[in-house]
């Protein structure tokens, strides 16, 4: 299949078979590339470079490993980052390209962007969840502490590369991982590509091409969308929140990967949503059967309470309130205030000791 570049208002994504190995035809071109990797991209770094240096053999390329996970997102690791940029001398015209799955996007995109006042940043996303979700839209940070992604900016990448291949290779729960958040979009604006997952469920699971493809073109184009309303999440781009409030500190507590906490925490702002009379209970079990037929739990094992307390202190919380996106409908949702007792009550009935 041919490449597709998107247009999202914020930054061109890149959508192809192989697409790593075309990078320098759409990347800005600079004097050095600064290619952050996790340990198990390294593969897909090493492309990416060899597409760089084809591009201009005069160019310095510079392969810069990091830990794979949450480790790459301690300021201990960006730390030594900033240091390797000043081994390597790296000017405000030098690139710096993520490489690898949502951590290394935060991490590189968190030190490209306060590295002499920001470089240029190209993300090349290798999983389903960092295509579909954390690649777009200009959010990096890194965590502080436990408390997850608590120091960080809005900074817009120049490029997005999604090499759909890179998806075939991965394990079928970190299909699972990443279409957490596709179904999410369904939820939350489009029901018609909710449907389409629910359909073509099977040949996802399988990493098919032509289905891939679809999930990961809609759901950039979903989020683009939202985002070029509200580029810093003050209105409109709270709702792809949906699952988030509760969902990370889920994720902190249970030690679940993102997508399976998220998959719980859309579970309990579902039950919030029925609780407040704003969704049918037939739309929750539409909701909570296509997550488990997809591998995603609709339970997890911590404590309320101190799921509580770290919801309590993140980032999304406004004047001491929890600002919500709660469902309506499969296909849309609207920011709704909860209480910390309402919120509370939700979490018990999808949370066990």
């Amino acid at each position: 299949m041919t490449d597709l570049v998107l247009d999202l208002g914020l930054h061109p994504v890149l959508l192809g078979d192989g697409a790593l190995a075309r990078t320098s035809v759409y990347a800005p071109r600079s004097r050095q590339a600064f290619v952050v990797h996790q340990d198990a991209a390294r593969a897909y770094a090493q492309t990416v470079a060899k597409s760089l240096k084809a591009a201009d053999a005069r160019a310095t390329i510079h392969l810069v490993p990091v830990p794979d996970g949450e480790k790459t997102k301690e300021l201990d690791q960006i730390r030594k980052l900033y240091e390797k940029a000043l081994e390597a001398r790296l000017e405000r015209s030098d690139v710096v390209y993520a490489v690898g799955g949502g951590c290394v996007g935060d991490a590189a995109g968190f030190f490209a962007a306060t590295y002499l006042r920001g470089l240029p940043l190209v993300h090349v996303p290798t999983t389903l969840l960092a295509q579909v979700d954390s690649s777009i839209g200009g959010k990096v940070g890194v965590n502080l502490g436990k408390t997850k992604n608590m120091v960080g900016a809005f900074y817009q990448p120049k490029l997005v590369v999604d090499d759909v291949d890179t998806l075939k290779t991965l394990p079928v729960e970190q299909i699972s991982n990443g279409l957490a958040e596709a179904i999410k979009y369904g939820l939350i604006r489009d029901a018609e590509f909710f449907g389409y997952i629910q359909r073509n469920l099977d040949q996802i699971r399988a990493k098919q091409t032509i289905a891939l493809r679809h999930v990961v073109q809609q759901s950039v184009q979903h989020k683009g969308a939202v985002v070029a309303q509200d580029v810093h999440e003050s209105d409109e781009r709270m709702k792809l929140n949906f699952g988030h409030t509760l969902g990370h500190g889920i994720e902190t507590i249970a030690g679940l990967p993102h997508g399976f906490a998220i998959s719980v925490g859309m579970h309990a702002a579902g039950l919030l949503s029925v609780e407040k009379g704003l969704l049918e209970k037939d739309e929750l079990k539409k909701q909570n059967d296509l997550l488990q037929a997809a591998g995603l739990p609709l339970y997890a094992k911590a404590d309320a309470d101190a799921v509580m307390e770290k919801v309590l202190n993140d980032k999304k919380r406004a004047q001491g309130k929890l600002r919500m996106a709660l469902m309506e409908r499969i296909g849309s949702c609207r920011i709704v205030e909860v209480t910390q007792i309402e919120a509370q009550a939700a979490l018990e009935q999808v949370l066990t000791c």
